[in-house]
């Protein structure tokens, strides 16, 4: 289990970090300048606002799957920022704040492109998903998993707004509307996610993109 040691002393200070759909997500300071990051789960989309209702649970669930993929092995550790602390009443967790690193998406609008990055990311990538994939286990195995992380309201979520809702109502997409090679492909891409497939299955980031990455220049 990864751990880092930070105590906080005397007034503490909370600036939100923006950028987050679901979540609310704050630095924590003491006078000192020693910082933790602490995220929290409203019981709604946080963009969108409270009548958009979303369980809480996200955040159990997501705090249980760092514990699944840190449990196998060094390099997994390494690459997740592990919590240290968990408040299940109030949805939210402490962990190490990266205040050294940004976001991989920023540096990619920037034109920047690190080889060693995108190397290291996706041997983390596979060192977890091959750890839980359906292969590496017997049914009881699969089955813990299916019922402890399908999480159908979420995946209806990202199935809607991200497969669908998006080239189905922006303009912009109208092309991509158009072209039923391309909306083919899309189809395949909503089948895999929603895991159809029940032979390449293994705990996954549901919304990983380059905006959930945090890295530091090599």
């Amino acid at each position: 289990m990864l751990r880092f040691s930070v105590i906080l002393q005397g007034k503490l200070q909370a600036q939100e970090v923006t950028g987050g759909n679901l979540n609310y997500a704050f630095a924590v300071r003491d006078a000192k300048g020693h910082a933790v990051f602490v995220k929290q789960a409203p019981d709604f989309i946080k963009v969108i606002g409270p009548a958009a209702q979303l369980t809480r649970e996200r955040m159990r669930l997501e705090v249980q799957v760092y514990q699944e993929w840190v449990d196998k092995g060094e390099k997994a550790e390494n690459n997740v920022g592990f919590h240290v602390r968990f408040d299940e009443e109030a949805m939210a967790f402490i962990m190490e704040f990266l205040g050294s690193s940004q976001l991989l998406q920023q540096s990619l609008f920037q034109g920047e492109a690190q080889e060693t990055l995108a190397k290291s990311l996706g041997e983390c990538m596979a060192i977890m998903h091959s750890r839980t994939h359906c292969s590496k286990l017997d049914a009881g195995g699969r089955a813990r998993l299916a019922a402890s992380y399908e999480n159908r309201l979420l995946r209806d979520i990202q199935l809607e707004y991200v497969f669908s809702k998006c080239y189905r109502e922006d303009p912009r997409a109208a092309m991509l509307r158009e072209d039923s090679g391309f909306m083919t492909e899309v189809e395949n891409l909503k089948a895999i996610y929603n895991g159809q497939n029940q032979e390449n299955l293994s705990l996954c980031h549901g919304d990983l993109h380059a905006g959930s990455v945090m890295a530091t220049r090599s």
